[in-house]
């Protein structure tokens, strides 16, 4: 059995540059290296719905390719569409064809780098949604074989544990999760009514993000304040009702926030902090989560007491818009824009002005002239028990009609009501291959005709985890459905405490969750293992940014003509709220 104290060891290794020999000798059935024709041990197709893929070498640049799905897995409908994109046609129970333009030397070339990894003795965890699963030694195919079989038309199988990333090349601190100070308290582009600090309405700051928002449809002070009067009256999302916060929201913000001469909020003073700003690209194409094509940036906000700087509420605001980017060679420019902030020192001005490039891209005004109000927003999310008990976090989405942000369901998470009751086993048991594979997308209602997703997430304390009763057939399964709730995931699966990006004092940085972290740093995260509330005797092992590195790396390192094209077949969104 697999023993999990190994992997925080050898992924700490790893992300030294130092090979993990001892986990590689007791992983022997997963220590041999592919050639052409040969699977990967099939831990290494977790992160797709495909099983393999063969392509067949034709005249010209053309490659003719035969998919076959894994067993029992209903095709999503991202994977639908990219098939329908690329013209892959069925072919028989499991089975699909296609033919497609493909660059052989290209993928020699990828597989090449891998090679040199794996020579180093470097290893790779291997993911199951967002659990690491494994470490195994990274797979490759040797160019060699590539290119004889391009030159003699042969077929090549291309297992799926080819074309995965490794995290070594990406800076998680410049690239992915950025909350240096040198950047969240940018005084041209940042502004903190509590220090006096910055430039009001500067780039990144909430009243000029929230004024872009608006984009001349409403008035932006307008649309802030209603937003927050949502939380004095009871809502009514999907027919579940959400008890109103009155005495906190006045007591925090409708009555301390500064007003302006005609008696609006004055966005220019806006009480919010900002913590980070994130790079959410492994979101790409999650159409039923936001729609972001090349996935998704945000900005996170800390709340502040505008009458008491010296108290710091619990409560964060995350705007989290989709990029407006589509097609495979302009999501791996996107990729590349990000992946060049990496080479550019952090505190200079040229990484502030090489990042404010690619937030406006997302966060300007009219940034995606299709959705509401011109703005490429996706959703606004809110964590917060500063307003009342327990913990709570909501979601909002601009109203095309209104030109409002209005509250909706919290994706992935039913009202919390369901927990502990048949209705939950009744759901896990019924969409256990779908939950397993990462494709599963918790309705509206469920059963039919039944109110099923919440709106809103209370959160402890203790902290949430969704269980059925009586117990649902499959534990990993129960586990899977319960880490993609919003409450669960910010709470027992994971073992944090509510907030995964925490508030922070001005001049501090903000802390980040183990979950991200693991038992490292931001600039060197790993992993971290919590025991499964419901059979403590399981051991699940988390690294988000660790998984965030891996497939930004996995994106960076295939091109659009060879394994980029592959990937893209196999690549699946994952089902999550955060």
């Amino acid at each position: 059995m697999f023993n999990l104290q190994r992997l925080v060891l050898c992924a700490t290794l790893l992300l030294l540059g130092i090979p993990g020999p001892a986990l590689a000798q007791s992983q022997k059935e997963k220590k041999e290296i592919p050639a052409a024709g040969r699977e990967v041990p099939k831990i290494a197709a977790f992160s797709s719905q495909i099983e393999s893929i063969e392509i067949t070498p034709k005249a010209g640049a053309k490659v003719s390719v035969a998919l076959r799905v894994r067993p029992g897995i209903k095709l999503s409908a991202e994977t639908q569409r990219r098939f329908k994109e690329l013209k892959v046609r069925p072919a028989g129970p499991g089975r699909f064809n296609a033919e497609i333009e493909f660059d052989f030397e290209a993928f020699a070339a990828e597989q090449q780098r891998r090679a040199d990894l794996a020579k180093r003795g470097a290893m790779v965890p291997v993911f199951s949604g967002r659990s690491i699963i494994t470490l195994q030694q990274i797979q490759f195919i040797d160019p060699a074989l590539i290119r004889e079989a391009a030159r003699l038309n042969r077929p090549i199988i291309i297992p799926i544990g080819v074309l995965g990333g490794t995290p070594v090349t990406v800076d998680p601190s410049r690239e992915l999760m950025i909350t240096d100070l040198s950047v969240v308290e940018d005084p041209a582009r940042t502004f903190d009514p509590c220090t006096n600090a910055g430039t009001p309405m500067g780039a990144w700051t909430f009243g000029k993000l929230m004024t872009d928002m608006a984009n001349g449809t409403i008035d932006p002070a307008k649309m802030v304040e209603d937003w927050l009067k949502q939380w004095t009256v009871n809502q009514t999302v999907n027919s579940f009702t959400v008890l109103n916060r009155t005495t906190g929201m006045n007591n925090l913000l409708l009555s301390t926030w500064k007003r302006s001469s005609n008696g609006e909020l004055d966005l220019s003073q806006a009480p919010m902090r900002l913590l980070a700003i994130v790079n959410r690209i492994d979101l790409r194409q999650n159409t039923f989560y936001g729609g972001g094509s090349a996935g998704e940036g945000r900005f996170v906000f800390g709340v502040l007491n505008p009458s008491s700087c010296s108290i710091q509420p619990q409560f964060t605001v995350i705007l989290e818009y989709g990029v407006p980017r589509s097609g495979c060679f302009a999501i791996h420019a996107w990729a590349q824009q990000w992946h060049a902030l990496g080479s550019i020192v952090l505190g200079t001005p040229g990484f502030n002005s090489a990042l404010q490039a690619i937030t406006d891209v997302f966060a300007g005004p009219n940034a995606n002239p299709s959705k509401p109000n011109g703005s490429a927003l996706d959703q606004l999310r809110t964590n917060e028990v500063a307003l009342s008990f327990p913990w709570e976090l909501r979601e909002f989405h601009l109203d095309a009609a209104s030109h409002e942000l209005l509250e909706a369901t919290v994706k992935q998470t039913p009202d919390l009501s369901f927990d502990n009751t048949a209705t939950v086993t009744n759901y896990v048991n019924s969409n256990q291959a779908a939950i397993l594979a990462g494709t599963s997308v918790v309705p509206d209602d469920f059963p039919a005709g039944t109110p099923f997703l919440g709106g809103n997430a209370p959160n402890g304390p203790p902290t949430v985890f969704w269980n059925g009763v009586p117990a649902v057939t499959s534990n990993d399964a129960r586990q899977q459905f319960s880490l993609n709730t919003c409450n669960g995931c910010h709470g027992a699966e994971t073992q944090t405490p509510f907030l995964q990006i925490h508030t922070r004092a001005a001049g501090s940085t903000a802390a980040l969750s183990q979950f991200l972290l693991g038992n490292g740093t931001l600039a060197t995260p790993n992993t971290i293992q919590v025991h499964d509330p419901v059979v403590p005797a399981t051991l699940r092992t988390f690294g988000d940014l660790l998984r965030r590195q891996q497939d930004l790396d996995s994106l960076l390192g295939t091109s659009c003509r060879a394994g980029g094209i592959l990937q893209g077949l196999g690549f699946k969104p994952l089902d999550m709220t955060h």
